[in-house]
C-alpha cells in the first residue's frame, strides 16, 4: 500500500514538472506582451521615449550640478552647538512650522539674510543655468539592480536642495528683482526638466507648486510689484502640466517592463535580501505555488507573481485613450479595473496632482491680469471677462470645473478662488484644504 501510495505521489510529481516545463514560462509572457506593444506602435523601453540629448549650448544641467558642488564645498561652518539648518531658518530647518518664515525668531531669520550674501556666486551659476532652454540628464543604464533599480534621471536630491535654496531667496531676496529671479528659477526648475516617470514628474511639479505660492505670499506681502512679475513670470507659467499625463503612463510601462527581467533572473531577490533584508519563500511556498497553477516561483514578485505584473503593467493602457483628459482619468478611481492594478491605483492621484499644478498655475497668471487691471483703469475687475483682452487665447478657466474661477470682494480687498468643490470632489484627498493648496489668492491693493 505504501509503495503504491509513493508511486503516486511520484507519479503526481513527475506530471506537476512536465506541466510546469511545457507551460510558458515569464520570458514567453514578456516576449509577448512586448510584441504586442510594438505591433501598436508603443514605447517599450525609456530609451524609446526618450528625445536626443540636446546641444549643450541649450542644456544648463552642467551648470546646475557645477552649482550644487559649489554649494556642497561652502555649507556654513557647523563649529556651533547647533547645526547650521537650526540657526538658520528656511525649509531645511525642522526645528520651524510651516510657514518657516512666521515661525522662525528674529535671530533666525537674520542669519538668513547673511547666509544669501554669502551666497552670491552660487545663485549667479544657479540663473545661468536656468537661462538655458532646458535642463538634461543623459538617461542612466537599466542593466543592474543596485543604484538602477531604484534610480532616476533627474538628481532628485539636488533638486530638492535647490528648491529649498530658491525658495530662501524668493522670500528674503534683498530685493524685488531678486525674489522674482528665485520664483522664476523655481518655475524653470519645473518646466524644464525633462523628466519621465511618476516620482520625476511629481518632483518637478512640487517645485513647480511652491513657487506658485512664494508668489501668492510675495502678493500677499507686497514684497514683489504685481507689474513685475506679470513681465518677468507669465511666459513660466502657461505650461500646462495635465499634458504630461500620456507620456508618464508611457514611461511608467517602460520602466516596468525594464525592471521585469531582473525578477526573472532572480537578482531582484538578492537585492532584496542584501539591501532590505526580505526573506525568499520558503521551498513549500514555492511549490504552493506551482500547484496553483503559477509556474516557476523564481519569477515570484511578492505578493505578485511577473505574471500579474505584465497584466497590471498591460492595464496602464486603459489610460492612454486619446480623448481621455487629466480630469477624466480621475473618474477610474472607482474602476475595479484599477482597485485590483497596484500600477493603475496611483495614476488618478498623479492626473489629479497634475491638474492641481495647473490649478496653480492658472490662478497666479489671473492674479497678475487682476493687478494690471487695476493698475489700467484704477479699480479690480468686476469680472473675469474684463479681463479678456490680457488673454488673447482666453482666461484661463478653473482646470477642475472648467469654469471661470470665483471672484469676491474683501473690503479694499480682491479674493480669487477656484470654483466650490466640496460637494463635487470631496472624496480626492490633495482637495481637502483648498487655502493649503493654494487655490484661494487674497489680493491687497498697492
Amino acid at each position: 500500500m505504501r509503495r503504491k501510495l509513493a508511486l503516486v505521489v511520484f507519479g503526481l510529481i513527475v506530471v506537476s514538472g512536465l506541466v510546469a516545463a511545457l507551460m510558458p514560462g515569464p520570458e514567453e509572457h514578456l516576449a509577448e506582451l512586448i510584441a504586442e506593444l510594438r505591433a501598436r506602435g508603443e514605447p517599450v523601453t525609456l530609451a524609446e521615449i526618450d528625445a536626443p540629448m540636446p546641444p549643450d549650448a541649450e542644456n544648463g544641467a552642467a551648470e546646475l550640478d557645477a552649482a550644487m558642488a559649489w554649494w556642497k564645498e561652502h555649507q556654513p561652518d557647523d563649529d556651533s552647538e547647533a547645526p547650521w539648518e537650526h540657526r538658520v531658518a528656511g525649509l531645511w530647518n525642522p526645528t520651524l512650522e510651516e510657514p518657516w518664515h512666521e515661525t522662525a525668531s528674529p535671530e533666525q531669520m537674520d542669519a538668513l539674510r547673511v547666509l544669501l550674501v554669502d551666497l552670491e556666486p552660487f545663485f549667479l551659476r544657479i540663473d545661468g543655468a536656468l537661462a538655458r532652454s532646458t535642463l538634461v540628464w543623459p538617461l542612466g543604464p537599466r542593466d543592474t539592480v543596485a543604484g538602477h533599480m531604484v534610480g532616476y534621471r533627474i538628481p532628485i536630491q539636488s533638486l530638492q536642495t535647490l528648491h529649498k535654496l530658491l525658495a530662501a531667496r524668493a522670500h528674503s531676496g534683498a530685493t524685488d528683482d531678486d525674489r522674482l529671479i528665485a520664483i522664476r528659477g523655481m518655475l524653470r526648475v519645473g518646466t524644464r526638466i525633462r523628466s519621465q516617470t511618476a516620482i520625476e514628474q511629481l518632483v518637478c511639479a512640487t517645485i513647480f507648486v511652491s513657487a506658485c505660492q512664494m508668489l501668492r505670499r510675495a502678493l500677499e506681502a507686497g514684497s514683489v510689484d504685481p507689474a513685475a512679475a506679470w513681465i518677468t513670470l507669465d511666459a513660466e507659467l502657461r505650461h500646462r502640466w495635465s499634458q504630461r499625463l500620456p507620456e508618464l503612463i508611457r514611461a511608467e510601462r517602460a520602466n516596468g517592463l525594464q525592471l521585469v527581467p531582473f525578477f526573472i533572473d532572480g537578482s531582484y531577490w538578492t537585492y532584496l535580501e542584501d539591501e532590505l533584508g526580505w526573506t525568499r519563500p520558503t521551498v513549500w511556498e514555492r511549490w504552493r505555488q506551482r500547484l496553483n497553477g503559477i509556474g516557476r516561483a523564481d519569477w515570484e514578485l511578492h505578493p505578485q507573481t511577473v505574471g500579474d505584473m505584465l497584466e497590471r503593467l498591460r492595464g496602464l493602457g486603459m489610460f492612454l485613450d486619446p480623448e481621455l483628459s487629466a480630469r477624466a482619468v480621475w473618474d477610474f478611481r472607482d474602476d475595479e479595473r484599477v482597485e485590483n492594478n497596484t500600477f493603475a491605483m496611483l495614476i488618478p492621484r498623479i492626473a489629479a496632482k497634475l491638474v492641481q499644478t495647473d490649478m496653480s498655475a492658472r490662478l497666479a497668471r489671473v492674479s497678475l491680469a487682476a493687478y494690471a487691471h487695476r493698475e489700467a483703469h484704477g479699480a479690480w475687475p468686476t469680472s473675469l471677462e474684463s479681463l479678456a483682452p490680457l488673454f488673447p487665447d482666453g482666461v484661463p478657466l478653473d482646470p477642475y470645473t472648467e469654469r471661470p474661477f470665483v471672484l469676491q470682494r474683501d473690503g479694499d480687498a480682491l479674493v480669487l478662488r477656484a470654483q466650490p468643490w466640496e460637494s463635487l470632489f470631496k472624496d480626492i484627498e490633495a482637495l481637502d484644504d483648498p487655502l493649503e493648496h493654494g487655490h484661494v489668492w487674497r489680493l491687497p491693493p498697492r
